[in-house]
């Protein structure tokens, strides 16, 4: 009887306590304001901007708000306010289709991803000088976005930050940046790009309208031959521009391995000449390049890994009309060309 008594109170208790954690989780979520077109919170003291739902087409965003510092744009992780995300579309600028110019202060220190996914009439953003990280899909669809000031402060530009702005065709990048993440300028209209001496880390596939790359002559990491991007020493071919208007490209003798989407939609390219040096041609290095129908091997031993010459995406993988490789007899090249069943003629 005691051990049934016990076990009710331990349950009673038990009950309590949730409910009363319950009652004080429900009290600690985060009131949301809202005033001159903006949503927002108080944080730590300081104030984060949820949404701007105003339709001015010049924003300034203020350094502060009822007396306390702006530090972020966005929603974020946080499920601490006390109303339904979805309720408020989503964070920061999105699919605002009424603002064509955004400057932000230096007192924003943090942007949250997507945080101007979508503004189909932005043309203009000054980034504060706060900000070191463009989070991923920052600026995705932003179609019309031909103009952005970076500041001294970042150092990093997500994933797909600038995915499919096709009016961007400039882009001064700063020299403190160390990190372009994968496909940070897919589908966009950059042209050409310097690469400061601090950057260590950046991919560019998927660059339909690049034409070039240059290198900072101190930079530790990267190197560039008219206008080809390499590593340092040129034992890795990293990317070669598909806008570059060559028809005949032959890889360097310092080159040992061409990285995976290194030439990517190089459509005026027709021939490669691939040197005996070369050992290892990563999967989809020469990929959509559909007028490249000649590949010169002269590496009998060369590792030619799975869709790394001849094809092209399209839903699946289709192959290049009339692709042809040129290699030694019994070579690694000609096996490659037998299992697809590319046309193939010995050198």
């Amino acid at each position: 009887m005691k051990k049934t008594i016990t076990l009710f109170l331990t349950f009673c208790i038990m009950l309590t306590s949730i409910s009363a954690f319950s009652a004080v989780s429900a009290a600690a979520k985060t009131k949301l304001h809202r005033k001159d077109g903006y949503i927002y919170a108080y944080v730590d003291g300081d104030v984060q901007i949820i949404r701007y739902y105003g339709n001015k087409s010049t924003v300034e965003v203020p350094s502060k708000i009822d007396g306390k510092n702006v530090f972020k744009i966005g929603w974020g992780d946080s499920d601490d306010f006390d109303e339904d995300r979805d309720a408020l579309d989503f964070g920061g600028f999105s699919d605002n289709k009424s603002v064509k110019k955004v400057v932000i202060p230096d007192t924003v220190v943090e942007l949250e991803d997507l945080v101007f996914d979508h503004c189909t009439n932005l043309n203009e953003v000054v980034l504060g000088d706060g900000i070191e990280t463009i989070p991923p899909l920052a600026f995705k669809d932003c179609k019309k976005l031909s103009s952005v000031t970076l500041p001294s402060s970042l150092e990093t530009i997500g994933a797909y930050a600038f995915r499919d702005c096709i009016s961007l065709k400039k882009l001064k990048l700063p020299a403190n940046l160390k990190t372009i993440e994968w496909d940070a300028f897919s589908g966009s209209g950059i042209t050409k790009l310097h690469l400061n001496k601090k950057l260590k880390d950046a991919r560019f596939w998927y660059c339909p309208k690049l034409k070039s790359l240059t290198v900072n002559k101190e930079n530790n990491y990267f190197s560039a031959k008219k206008g080809v991007l390499y590593n340092k020493n040129k034992t890795t071919l990293l990317c070669y521009p598909p806008k570059k208007s060559t028809v005949s490209f032959t890889v360097p003798k310092t080159v040992k391995k061409i990285e995976e989407y290194a030439f990517v939609g190089c459509n005026k390219l027709k021939k490669v000449k691939l040197s005996k040096n070369l050992l290892t041609i990563e999967g989809m290095a020469i990929t959509d390049c559909k007028q490249l129908k000649k590949v010169i091997v002269k590496n009998a031993k060369m590792k030619i890994k799975d869709h790394a010459l001849g094809f092209y995406l399209d839903g699946t993988w289709q192959k290049v009309k009339g692709f042809t490789i040129y290699a030694k007899k019994n070579s690694s090249a000609e096996k490659y060309a037998r299992k697809h069943k590319f046309n193939f003629k010995t050198i």
